[in-house]
C-alpha cells in the first residue's frame, strides 16, 4: 500500500526529471533570439537574425533536407513493417504472438 509521502516523492521525481529534459530545451530556445553573440542573462535585447543567417548556409539546408529525407524513409519502412506485423498479428495464431503485440505498442 502506498503512503501519501511514496506519492508525493513519486511527482517530485517526475517533475524533476522532466525539468531536467526541457529546461536545456527552453534556453537554446531563448539563446536563440538573442541580440548579442555572448550567452549572458538576462538577455539584452530580440532578434530574428541569427535565422536569417542560418538559413543563407547552405550546409544547414543541405542538413535540414537529410532530415527530412531520413524521416520520410523511416516513416515508410515503419508503416510497411508495422502493418505487416498487424496483419500476421491479427490474422494468425503462433507462438510468441503476445509477445510481439507488446513489444509494437510498447515505444
Amino acid at each position: 500500500m502506498e503512503g501519501p509521502w511514496v506519492k508525493f516523492a513519486l511527482r517530485v521525481w517526475a517533475v524533476g526529471i522532466l525539468l531536467f529534459l526541457f529546461i536545456p530545451i527552453a534556453l537554446v530556445v531563448v539563446y536563440a533570439f538573442n541580440v548579442s553573440t555572448i550567452q549572458s542573462w538576462p538577455i539584452p535585447g530580440v532578434t530574428l537574425r541569427w535565422f536569417g543567417q542560418t538559413w543563407q548556409d547552405p550546409e544547414v539546408r543541405r542538413a535540414l533536407l537529410l532530415s527530412v529525407e531520413a524521416g520520410l524513409m523511416a516513416t515508410a519502412v515503419a508503416l510497411v513493417l508495422g502493418s505487416m506485423a498487424a496483419f500476421a498479428i491479427h490474422r494468425f495464431q503462433f507462438f510468441g504472438r503476445e509477445v510481439i503485440s507488446f513489444a509494437l505498442v510498447l515505444p
